[in-house]
């Protein structure tokens, strides 16, 4: 759930060359490569202030707490300027958590600032930093800001994004919307994780962009749930329910509670996924949306095959060849379920806090890091035509997926 937006072909220019070279690669399927990454997704940290209910994080014991650790520091990102921004297009700063909670944050956006104009800044943020100094200076520096949006009533917003408090998020949304007004630089999205607490509000996540200046949305659907209802009859999930377990969690409630922080999720996901959500109403929803959204200009996208097409016909019709014209080439490329090929692993780098280098920014969590190499050992050239590297290659263009999202975007994936 971690877009990014390819510019206009008249914005791109000297990136022409790269973009190009890394089409021609994917298109001949080599697996090991002169053309180098041209877009980026660099962690700025691990640590979360939000417990979202379909997030792993919410459910994972080593994120309950703040980790000073799991934040990079300035001399990484330093070095990732020196090694890694002169070839990028696009940098989007953001990973497995919550990029502005960092400390290093305001230094980080420093070091930035001599690139601004050259490539592109992107994150995905929950905007809950309080502040406004922060969210004028990325507007002044141009970054598109994707706003993790799963609810425009404060109701639905806080029961799925536990943590958050809707008032001070509708309060930064202002101060950045001015921001990119008064600078005439930046761009806001919107990022919707579709289940059935929010799905009824499709449309009017629509009239809530034109409120706040979006110029686009992005409706993902919540992947690997079950109703609660079923989830509640589980004998797994009573099983994994020990005594020991069950006084460990009451204990973290309560001390959560007395510190004012938001719960841990003691049963994993219990959001309700959208192909569990009754099919007619969805698309009539669906119908809605894009006519408020064809009315008020905001482009809507949706990422699963499900709701483009409702009813995953993308997944059993012959997989067409990739266009031969690279700049289509690399727009429509990000239908994977469509082409049935991937060319992240010939465009895209993943970064983490600590320098390691992994395949996709959808594979963020600690159970889908593919693991290419550390910066630690070895320079990132090494790694990039690596053993690792080379065989994820020659299995994401011959559709041969064996990472469990990865065969969900084989399935699935329409929008990066």
């Amino acid at each position: 759930m971690r877009p990014s937006q390819t510019p206009p072909a008249a914005a791109r220019g000297p990136f022409d060359g790269a973009r190009r070279a890394a089409w021609s690669d994917f298109l001949e399927g080599r697996l090991e490569v002169a053309s180098r990454p041209f877009k980026a997704s660099i962690e700025i940290t691990r640590n979360c202030n939000f417990k979202c209910n379909m997030c792993p994080q919410s459910w994972s014991p080593q994120y309950r707490e703040y980790h000073p650790e799991l934040n990079m520091s300035p001399a990484l990102f330093e070095r990732l300027t020196r090694e890694v921004f002169p070839r990028l297009e696009y940098a989007h700063l953001q990973g497995f958590g919550e990029t502005t909670v960092s400390p290093h944050w305001p230094r980080i956006l420093e070091l930035c600032r001599p690139f601004a104009g050259k490539l592109r800044f992107g994150l995905v943020t929950n905007l809950s930093r309080a502040g406004a100094s922060t969210w004028r200076q990325m507007a002044d520096l141009g970054f598109h800001v994707i706003f993790s949006c799963d609810g425009v009533t404060r109701g639905t917003f806080e029961t799925i994004r536990r943590g958050g408090r809707f008032e001070a998020i509708l309060e930064n949304l202002e101060t950045l919307r001015r921001a990119r007004r008064e600078s005439g630089k930046g761009e806001l999205e919107l990022l919707v994780t579709l289940q059935g607490l929010n799905y009824r509000e499709m449309p009017d996540f629509v009239d809530f962009a034109e409120r706040y200046g979006a110029s686009r949305i992005t409706f993902a659907s919540v992947m690997g749930t079950l109703p609660a209802s079923r989830k509640l009859l589980s004998p797994a999930l009573w099983r994994r329910l020990t005594a020991a377990r069950a006084v460990s969690q009451a204990r973290d409630l309560w001390r959560r509670a007395i510190a004012g922080k938001a719960p841990a999720a003691p049963f994993g996901n219990t959001a309700v996924g959208l192909h569990d959500c009754p099919a007619g109403e969805l698309a009539r929803l669906k119908a809605e949306t894009l006519r408020r959204s064809a009315a008020r200009g905001i482009a809507v996208r949706f990422n699963d095959a499900y709701l483009t097409d409702m009813g995953e016909a993308f997944a059993r019709r012959p997989a067409p060849p990739p266009p031969a014209d690279f700049e289509r080439g690399i727009e429509e490329s990000v239908k994977v379920s469509l082409y049935q090929r991937c060319f992240k692993p010939y465009s895209y780098v993943v970064i983490n806090y600590r320098g390691d280098v992994g395949l996709c920014n959808h594979l963020i969590t600690d159970s889908g890091w593919e693991q290419m190499g550390s910066l630690a050992v070895s320079s990132f050239d090494e790694i990039w035509n690596s053993e690792a590297y080379r065989e994820k290659r020659r299995r994401l263009i011959s559709a041969q997926p064996d990472n469990p999202s990865c065969q969900w975007c084989f399935k699935h994936r329409m929008t990066d």
